[in-house]
């Protein structure tokens, strides 16, 4: 569970920095972002695949479960300070 955690959280990041406002201040242009977008999607669905239990109710449960306490995660960490955590070095 803790691998899928941590993939929805990169998934989540990925997707929060395609976003208008946090691209805005990373200068990125739409058709970078338009990639982050495309990884940030193929990253949860990878998730999804990968969550550790046969394809029923349980992958689905488990994949939701991860999912929600990445976006949680995502929010707090962006919450404190969205510039120096996405800064593309």
């Amino acid at each position: 569970m803790l691998e899928s955690v941590l993939t929805c959280l990169i998934g989540w990041l990925l997707l929060a920095a395609a976003s208008f406002r946090i691209r805005r201040d990373l200068g990125l242009t739409a058709g970078e972002a338009r990639w982050l977008r495309v990884a940030g999607v193929v990253v949860l669905t990878a998730t999804l695949w990968r969550c550790g239990a046969p394809i029923s109710g349980e992958r689905w449960v488990r994949f939701l479960g991860a999912a929600g306490v990445s976006g949680v995660a995502t929010v707090l960490i962006l919450s404190a300070a969205p510039r120096p955590r996405l800064r593309r070095r």
